[in-house]
C-alpha cells in the first residue's frame, strides 16, 4: 500500500476530519480502510479514497 494523500483538519474541539488516498494491489476498499481508522475516536469523518493497481512483482507494502 502506498499513501498518496492526506489531509486531516479539526471540526471541533478534540474532533477532526480526514481524507486519505491511497494505491494498493491488495483486495481491501475502502471500508477496510476505514474501518482500520476506527481505533482513533478523534477522527468522526474519514473519507477514503482506494486506487487498486496490478503490479506484476508483487504488492505495493
Amino acid at each position: 500500500m502506498r499513501l498518496t494523500d492526506l489531509h486531516v483538519w479539526r471540526v471541533g474541539r478534540g474532533k477532526y476530519a480526514c481524507v486519505v488516498s491511497l494505491v494498493t494491489t491488495a483486495r481491501a476498499d475502502a471500508q477496510f480502510f476505514r474501518q482500520a481508522l476506527r481505533v482513533h475516536e478523534e477522527l468522526v469523518h474519514v473519507t477514503v479514497e482506494v486506487t487498486h493497481w496490478p503490479d506484476p512483482i508483487g504488492e505495493i507494502v
